[in-house]
């Protein structure tokens, strides 16, 4: 399906649990990003998952969202402006990412505390927890679990 101007106007709207105004775009088989300026930056969340976004991009800039939800999606690419776009994102949640260098661009996103990459493959590799703290050293949770000073001195070891 497209993500068109009237798929994002009749999209489902509602205040989630953290009393953030979201916007449900939620299983509906999306393929590109795209059109998501009709959103005019309205929503404090928008949710993504159970879709089949490869590259996340084409995101307008959208000052008021503070988290952006992508899980169950085919993400292999972040674009390098999603940081500048989403300036005040401060959660994001992705699966399926595969390599640590698919998601680089996401040093960018100064803001970014909580971040969710539970049942990635990158999850696996050698110095996970170290090299995320690394490549965003401003985290306070991973997975759901606080960064503690340890994990932040195997950081600074790397």
């Amino acid at each position: 399906m497209r993500l068109t101007q009237d798929v994002i106007a009749t999209a489902r709207t509602y205040y989630n649990p953290l009393k953030q105004y979201s916007l449900d775009l939620r299983g509906l088989k999306i393929g590109i990003m795209e059109n998501l300026g009709a959103a005019n930056d309205q929503f404090d969340m928008i949710d993504l998952s159970d879709n089949s976004i490869a590259v996340v991009e084409n995101i307008p800039k959208f000052n008021r969202l503070e988290m952006l939800i992508l899980c169950n999606n085919l993400i292999n690419r972040i674009s390098s402006n999603l940081g500048a776009n989403v300036p005040n994102c401060r959660e994001l949640v992705f699966e399926e990412i595969e390599h640590l260098k698919d998601w680089i661009n996401l040093s960018i996103l100064s803001p970014i505390a909580n971040l969710s990459l539970i049942d990635n493959p990158i999850e696996s590799e050698p110095n996970f927890r170290a090299r995320v703290v690394k490549l965003l050293p401003q985290l306070t949770v991973l997975n759901f679990k606080k960064v503690s000073q340890k994990d932040r001195e195997e950081a600074a070891n790397l």
